[in-house]
């Protein structure tokens, strides 16, 4: 039932969409970005020399128009494509975008949004944003309830993550997400998810994972503290697992004409225990958007500290600095060091360049570390 509804909902949306698009066109929002970046891998795998001087250049574009219906509803649509340039196969379409939003649904401040759209709130780890690998698409079909009330919001949300169509698993999540103003300068935000993968065979229980999390910000002054817990808790087949993970950090902001800061932030997660203790895995979340550009060590079974900063050498410029210290959670023994340097440009407000390089050195005598270095660009509309 409630794939059918989608479906009449998602094709609702789209004939209004597109129908009202030709009466205010000259009121619609059309935008579009493309991003490129080439990136060079020398020593991928730090074990063997089959890898070295590995390379490729990606392309990402998209083309968005929204609009207002009648005063009350909108519409938002993007379209994507994803190549990597030099293979005539691999370009991949797809809707990126596709919601129509009625607002004061009923009662106002609550709107409803029904489609396919990205889902993420910023700086969670959960629903976390990937914008910065081109090629991750963190998408969800299905049904958003939003109620903003005095002092922050409430998001109420009812999503498809995969679909089998009777032949592999079913995946759904829902749940809620909430953001808090506490004060001027501190907010936090709880969330509760709850995903199930239903399983084809009618006979076999379907596996269940909940997740319960919050994050907080908070800024005095010059120093801005932040930090996020998340407790995992599922059912496959007939056995329990749990999962668990935290982080924490301060950014100090120099009150000087190039702007200097730095910043630390240590990392928690657990992953896989012995088979004979209690069942421990990797928690849900985002790993090289947080971890290190290089996603050379995922966030599992890990204990991370980062060491920070960055300055503006001159209007436009961003440089920034990251030094990662890795470590087995449930060993305690060491997995490496990374460290990266990024150079960000801002040519005008439609054109941005962007320049890396990141180094990860493995603990251990017997392997080589891995360099990865990039250039990109950025135009937006």
């Amino acid at each position: 039932m409630f794939k059918r509804l989608m479906l009449l909902v998602g094709a609702l949306a789209v004939l209004v969409g597109m129908g009202m698009m030709t009466t205010t066109a000259m009121a619609s929002d059309i935008t579009g970005d493309i991003d490129y970046r080439c990136m060079g891998w020398d020593n991928l795998d730090y074990n063997s020399d089959l890898d070295d001087d590995y390379s490729f250049s990606a392309m990402r574009s998209r083309f968005g128009f929204a609009g207002v219906v009648g005063g009350n509803a909108a519409y938002d649509f993007v379209l994507q494509n994803y190549t990597e340039l030099g293979d005539g196969t691999n370009g991949i379409n797809s809707l990126y975008k596709a919601v129509f939003t009625l607002n004061n649904f009923f009662i106002d401040g609550f709107s409803m949004t029904f489609g396919r759209t990205p889902l993420s709130y910023g700086n969670e780890r959960v629903f976390g944003a990937e914008d910065w690998l081109l090629d991750v698409d963190p998408t969800y079909e299905g049904a958003f309830g939003h109620y903003a009330f005095d002092g922050g919001w409430v998001d109420v949300v009812k999503v498809k993550n995969a679909e089998g169509f009777d032949l592999t698993t079913d995946v759904t999540t829902h749940g809620f997400y909430m953001h808090y103003d506490a004060m001027e300068n501190f907010y936090f935000e709880p969330y509760y998810l709850w995903t199930t993968f239903e399983n084809a065979d009618p006979d076999v229980d379907s596996d269940k994972n909940a997740v319960y999390g919050a994050l907080f910000d908070y800024t005095m002054d010059a120093l801005n503290f932040y930090g996020e817990s998340i407790f995992q808790s599922s059912t496959v087949g007939d056995t329990d697992f749990s999962a668990m993970a935290y982080y924490f950090g301060v950014v100090y902001d120099f009150d000087m004409s190039v702007d200097p800061y730095i910043g630390f932030e240590y990392n928690v997660a657990s992953g896989i225990a012995d088979a004979n203790e209690d069942m421990n895995y990797t928690p849900m979340g985002s790993t090289s958007a947080y971890l290190g550009v290089m996603g050379m060590v995922p966030w599992s079974d890990l204990t991370a500290m980062n060491f920070n900063g960055g300055f503006t050498p001159m209007p436009g410029l961003v440089m920034e600095f990251d030094y990662y210290t890795y470590e087995g959670n449930e060993s305690g023994e060491a997995i490496g060091t990374e460290l990266n340097a990024k150079a960000d440009y801002e040519l005008n407000e439609d054109i941005n360049l962007e320049l890396g390089l990141g180094i990860f050195t493995p603990d251990g005598d017997d392997v080589d570390g891995a360099m990865f270095a990039w250039f990109g660009t950025g135009f937006g509309f």
